[in-house]
């Protein structure tokens, strides 16, 4: 048996299903996933479906044995409160739970592609793991905001996982923000000293793990039957940080922001296939989902010219590689590589620079 806690509201849930099934999917080994219910439609949403595996947690609960937690909840905001649950669900889920070896704390927007064993193979005896986020060279920058990711945290019941464990909690019980301070950055920072400051740490290296928008930019993709490998090693899972639902079928996956150029694999092999998931559980958990943001609301104005003209705006977006779109009527691959194609036209760069420079100027 595996254990795994996440948690998240109910804005998160159409994706936190992907991570539930994909990692049950591909798992060799059984799983329990604890889930720290952050509104009461998430709690009954899972309370009432069936999904084997699945233990749904209350916040109320949580806070009623963790009175720490909750004393602090009216100082944050709701994204801090949320980054200082991460390590008091783990110690919880220990806590509560006695017959349990270890626990790993996962990000509800995972998606696995391969056996999560193959992590576990090289934590090995090891007390504690942690994921560094392996910044491409574009965001090399970003390590000021930690060297480390917490969407995959191991800690074994032993007296190294505990005591990094419990250290964890007490510092983001202390501080946890959304802002740099002090060398300290929400639960985030945390963890740059681990290796340092704690025994039997593993820095888990495998580059199928965790692969994220900002390290797939230097990442070399391939594909071979059904694997998918990154830097010839298998994809086990993509961390998909960032994505948005604008409408029914246009996704912004946040590549500008991180300076991606997506080859065809990433595309069609690994965020396709995500919103094709996507899409499937919004039909079942439709009526827990957020208001979705207008589409002017959600992508900076346009030049005056095409302002009221959302279809142009959707157009532009597509061929500037700015927004994930699912075309329904023609294969994505042939249109990725005409809207490829027309990109490297000289055609467009005159249309990019007689009308979208100063957009250009702006993001890149």
């Amino acid at each position: 048996m595996r254990n795994y806690c996440t948690y998240f509201d109910s804005n998160y849930l159409t994706r936190a299903l992907i991570t539930y099934d994909t990692l049950r999917q591909h798992s060799s080994r059984e799983i329990s996933l604890w889930v720290l219910c952050l509104d009461d439609k998430v709690h009954n949403f899972l309370s009432q479906g069936n999904f084997p595996g699945i233990n749904p947690i209350r916040l109320s609960d949580l806070e009623a044995v963790d009175r720490s937690l909750a004393a602090v909840k009216e100082t944050r905001s709701q994204a801090e409160y949320y980054f200082t649950c991460t390590p008091c669900l783990a110690k919880f889920v220990l806590d509560q739970n006695p017959e349990l070896f270890d626990i790993t704390y996962i990000d509800s927007d995972l998606c696995f592609f391969n056996d999560p064993e193959l992590i576990y193979s090289e934590i090995g005896k090891n007390s504690i793991a942690i994921t560094p986020h392996r910044f491409s060279d574009s965001n090399k920058y970003r390590e000021q905001w930690g060297f480390y990711n917490v969407g995959f945290n191991f800690f074994r019941r032993d007296d190294d996982g505990l005591k990094c464990l419990n250290w964890w909690r007490d510092r983001c019980l202390e501080w946890c923000y959304d802002r740099l301070e002090d060398g300290k950055f929400a639960d985030q920072k945390y963890l740059d000293d681990w290796p340092c400051r704690f025994n039997n740490v593993k820095v888990l290296d495998h580059p199928g793990i965790n692969l994220a928008p900002w390290n797939v930019g230097d990442a070399q993709i391939s594909k071979t039957h059904r694997e998918i490998y990154v830097n010839r090693k298998k994809l086990i899972f993509y961390h998909f940080h960032g994505l948005k639902k604008v409408k029914k079928t246009l996704f912004d996956p946040n590549w500008f922001i991180y300076k991606i150029y997506p080859c065809n694999i990433l595309i069609s092999e690994i965020y396709q296939k995500y919103v094709n998931k996507y899409a499937l559980n919004d039909k079942v958990s439709f009526r827990f989902q957020a208001e979705q943001s207008h589409l002017r609301e959600h992508i900076p104005k346009l030049p005056y010219w095409f302002t009221g003209n959302e279809k142009i705006e959707c157009l532009y977006y597509v061929i500037a590689g700015r927004l994930f779109w699912l075309p329904t009527c023609l294969p994505f691959r042939v249109i990725v590589e005409l809207l490829y194609l027309f990109r490297r036209s000289y055609l467009y760069k005159i249309i990019k620079k007689r009308y979208f420079e100063s957009y250009f100027r702006y993001y890149h």
